[in-house]
């Protein structure tokens, strides 16, 4: 391992706890631009890499790395977006769906497709009706 001038004995998994390694992988799985990739660098730094090493890694220069180090230090993960941390909460409660539920879910939309066009249908017989009694009204 490659060790920095500041950092020569990197502590590896030590960086991040385990809440904020969970939410940092998530992050870094959603389409967030900056976001995701400041989520890939800080797990990187958890993983044990230099911050060299990690701005090679994820596309960022090594003072935007060293600035992420110093932010997170103060601000844990209150350095991404509100919005952003919303985003993956919302993902995390997401459960996936087996096949059963698929299919039923599926079941249910057709189901609700079918009263629908029940319904489409019988507003149209009654508009046809509606206009019938007119039309008769009109004549008598």
């Amino acid at each position: 391992m490659v060790k920095e001038k500041n950092n020569p004995n990197p502590i590896v998994g030590k960086f991040l706890t385990a809440e904020e390694r969970e939410t940092c992988r998530r992050v870094s799985q959603l389409d967030a631009g900056i976001a995701s990739r400041r989520a890939h660098a800080l797990l990187a730094l958890d993983e044990g890499l230099t911050g060299a090493q990690t701005s090679v890694r994820v596309s960022l220069t090594l003072g935007q790395i060293q600035y992420l180090k110093t932010a997170f230090a103060q601000k844990r993960m209150m350095v991404f977006p509100r919005e952003i941390l919303l985003k993956q909460t919302t993902l995390a409660k997401a459960k996936p769906k087996t096949q059963k539920e698929k299919r039923m879910k599926s079941k249910a939309k057709k189901k609700d497709e079918k009263k629908k066009n029940k319904k489409k249908e019988k507003k149209k017989k009654d508009k046809k009706k509606d206009k019938k009694k007119k039309k008769n009204k009109k004549k008598n």
